[in-house]
């Protein structure tokens, strides 16, 4: 049990790595769109293997005292709370499960823009020309005043 809590410690500090190469650590509008797309997967792989990682570690350590349990109350007790802990770890991977699905449904269904003739680098379709969107702009853009942009707002070949 103890080996297999110790190779889920291995490969989720592998992911973390890759995460950290991937945009984690770095705020929003610094990582580009797919890159950090890509760290978003990661990151939903790699929460339930840490969090099995620490349930294999506590059902390790019951498993070490269900061997010098004296008493059988000791060792239904040990029992009880290792199947609970199990229960538990179970239901939060679940949990984990549904409110991530529920996340990416609520993003896919608000991301949605439609296409512009302009290129990607002056804005997006449908924001109001007053409030230039932070999109993949370079750094300095982030900040100007609306008096003070130079380009001019993204012709839409939607009706949106």
């Amino acid at each position: 049990m103890i080996t297999l809590t110790m190779a889920c410690s291995i490969v989720g500090f592998a992911l973390t790595v890759v995460q950290a190469n991937n945009g984690a650590g770095r705020h929003r509008g610094d990582v580009p769109a797919d890159i950090y797309q890509y760290g978003m997967f990661i990151n939903f792989i790699n929460q339930p293997i840490y969090l099995f990682a620490i349930c294999f570690a506590k059902l390790a350590v019951g498993a070490a005292l269900m061997r010098i349990a004296a008493d059988r109350f000791y060792k239904y007790l040990i029992g009880g709370i290792m199947g609970f802990m199990l229960f538990y770890t179970t239901a939060c991977f679940f949990v984990s499960l549904v409110s991530s699905l529920i996340l990416y449904e609520q993003h896919r269904l608000t991301s949605y823009r439609p296409s512009c003739s302009s290129a990607p680098m002056s804005g997006s379709c449908g924001t109001h020309p007053s409030k230039p969107h932070a999109g993949n702009r370079p750094r300095s853009e982030h900040y100007h005043s609306p008096t003070q942009r130079s380009e001019s707002p993204p012709t839409c070949s939607s009706p949106l």
